[in-house]
């Protein structure tokens, strides 16, 4: 699966890579907000995002809303990482703005891999069940041709 990561800070957007690398998963990264947004928006842009909520040009928070607003004909699983400790009531902001998850740096490599890897498992799901409307709209579709066809 491909994933973005999205952060300004060179040396965690790097090591996140690096990590996500060993763990065989395909990276793109954008060092701001803009690059982000435009990687999203292009023809096969990734469905799991590492997003920094400090960003110049869009913060991650932003591009959540974003996403949501705007690619909701896509599923998109969103982690924001951030560098300093959140209130709670911070966190509960980013996720009722559509970010599914959320870490601190500092991240331990573990919990961040189960943090990924619990977002990879809920995105096929949603994949597959895409994939089932369309076959069970495929069928209906014949069901209605052949009933015309028998009028």
């Amino acid at each position: 699966m491909k994933i973005l990561i999205a952060d300004d800070d060179s040396v965690a957007r790097n090591l996140l890579q690096v990590m996500l690398e060993q763990w065989n998963y395909e990276v793109v990264s954008a060092k701001n907000g803009k690059e982000a947004w435009e990687i999203l928006h292009s023809e096969h842009s990734p469905s799991l995002c590492i997003l920094d909520i400090q960003m110049p040009f869009m913060t991650g928070e932003e591009i959540c809303v974003k996403i949501k607003s705007e690619l909701q004909h896509k599923p998109f699983y969103l982690i924001l990482i951030t560098g300093e400790l959140k209130e709670t009531s911070d966190i509960i902001e980013g996720i009722n703005l559509g970010a599914d998850d959320y870490i601190t740096k500092p991240f331990v490599a573990k919990e961040l891999l189960a943090r990924v890897n619990a977002g990879v498992r809920i995105l096929n799901l949603e994949f597959d069940l895409q994939n089932k409307i369309n076959e069970l709209e495929k069928s209906l579709e014949e069901i209605k041709k052949l009933k015309t066809e028998k009028q």
